[in-house]
């Protein structure tokens, strides 16, 4: 009898280390998969961190890190009351950029564009533009005047240091930042 007890007992322990490794197996899976969804489900989600405004006055606001946008390039976006154009860089107002935000734009092809223009010089002119900065090169000009969000921009001007100066501190930053990748 005392045989078949500590058959009982050794058969007992085998299947209780069995399922306490089952069981951990399972929350280890369960911790991996949620922190995973988890995660994914933070980098889905920061798009809603955003809060688009109208622009009265050219300032927008924004709740959020800085690190929930895309790029997004010649999408045109309407509203019942306005629609904002292509631009190149629509947030570049906004936020400041990153190096990752210039390997998208860089990798994109943008139809229109003046012939023989960088995408980034482009970018960091259409900051200009956004405030009224009229250009001495004429393709660079009418490719601005064909933007309705340039059209509306009621005073212009050909001074670029007045510009820059009333630029805000993330457009004075972003500018700093892209010229550094200009070729």
């Amino acid at each position: 009898m005392k045989k078949k007890s500590k058959a009982g007992i050794i058969v007992a322990i085998v299947l209780g280390v069995l399922c306490a490794a089952m069981i951990a197996l399972c929350v280890v899976m369960f911790v991996n998969g949620s922190a995973g969804k988890l995660s994914q489900k933070s980098r889905t989600d920061k798009k809603s961190d955003f809060k688009e405004t109208e622009e009265a006055d050219g300032d927008d606001e924004y709740e959020g890190t800085g690190e929930d946008f895309e790029i997004v390039i010649n999408q045109v976006a309407t509203t019942e009351e306005t629609t904002v154009t292509d631009y190149l860089c629509a947030e570049s107002n906004q936020r400041e950029l990153t190096e990752e935000d210039v390997t998208a734009l860089q990798s994109q092809i943008v139809e229109g564009l003046p012939a023989d223009k960088d995408i980034i010089q482009m970018v960091i002119n259409e900051m200009y533009a956004r405030r009224g900065y009229q250009f001495t090169d004429q393709a660079i000009q009418d490719y601005f005047n064909s933007k309705t969000w340039y059209q509306e921009v009621a005073e212009k001007t050909d001074d670029m240091n007045a510009v820059f100066e009333s630029m805000t501190d993330v457009e004075k930053a972003n500018v700093e930042f892209l010229q550094t990748y200009v070729q």
